[in-house]
């Protein structure tokens, strides 16, 4: 059986893209381990916020009518 490049290369695309999904499920099923970020309620709370850091909303100013359009 001969393969030329084309069928060479779609063949690595897919057995890499295969070793990508098979690493991010051993990935995902190795992280249900840890309580840590899965909602478990057991670590302390991580929202607390610096004294001074404040959320500043930006928006765009509303456009006038002759300027829409």
């Amino acid at each position: 059986m001969s393969l030329d490049w084309q069928t060479a290369v779609a063949l690595l695309c897919v057995i890499g893209a295969g070793v990508v999904i098979v690493l991010r499920v051993v990935s995902f099923l190795a992280s249900q381990k840890s309580g840590c970020g899965g909602s478990c309620a057991g670590c302390g709370s991580t929202t607390s916020q610096t004294p001074g850091s404040t959320l500043i909303s930006l928006s765009l100013p509303p456009q006038k009518a002759d300027q829409a359009g």
